[in-house]
């Protein structure tokens, strides 16, 4: 290996530590717009730029960008990248147009992931597509992952979301029972303590 292809190897190497790192995407960028263009074919490359992009807010570039990680994934990580592009759409464009990726992600997994499916229903709620997304929260559930915690959250925010405040505080209960020092949790739980006297005082207007 010549000195050129070590220095880009090192450049790409530098990119993803940088990635790792908090509020340091625009470092990512700035490594990888002058990499991909010697090495234009390197698939991982384009998803970690778009992704980066993705973050620091230039949505068309990131689109472009993660379209041609796309291009060039095996099909074993495409729902991976479209997840991505979800998310992307989810921030940046439509809810409804980001459900056209984030369906695809679910359905074309080889290995399902929980994350993915937490995003797919959290943008549901977005478009008040209720029953849907607690059908995705509970596929999340079931699956054996970190993120099983934050689907019953979820899940209790969608039943918040639809009134059915009993099934909401039986989901974050399920929540904390997974993770006990999970605040957000136990926040939302919180808001939702003496509801029903609320209900009740409202009944006598």
């Amino acid at each position: 290996m010549n000195q050129s292809e070590q220095d880009l190897d090192e450049i790409y190497h530098s990119a993803r530590e940088q990635f790792d790192k908090s509020d340091c995407e625009i470092h990512v960028v700035e490594l990888l717009a002058p990499y991909l263009k010697k090495r234009p074919k390197q698939g991982p490359a384009w998803l970690l730029y778009g992704d980066a992009l993705r973050i620091i807010g230039r949505a068309k570039q990131a689109m472009d960008a993660l379209l041609t990680a796309l291009e060039l994934a095996p099909e074993k990580e495409k729902s991976y990248i479209y997840g991505r592009i979800g998310l992307l759409c989810q921030t940046h464009h439509s809810p409804a147009e980001s459900e056209k990726w984030y369906k695809r992600a679910t359905e074309t997994e080889t290995m399902p992931v929980a994350w993915l499916w937490i995003l797919r229903a959290y943008n549901l709620t977005a478009l008040e597509q209720y029953e849907k997304s607690l059908n995705c929260l509970q596929k999340a559930t079931r699956l054996k992952s970190e993120e099983r915690d934050e689907a019953f959250l979820n899940i209790a925010l969608v039943f918040r979301a639809m009134g059915q405040y009993s099934q909401a505080i039986e989901a974050l209960k399920q929540a904390l029972e997974i993770n006990p020092s999970y605040q957000e949790a136990q926040s939302v739980l919180n808001g939702l303590i003496g509801i029903e006297e609320t209900i009740d005082k409202a009944r006598k207007i």
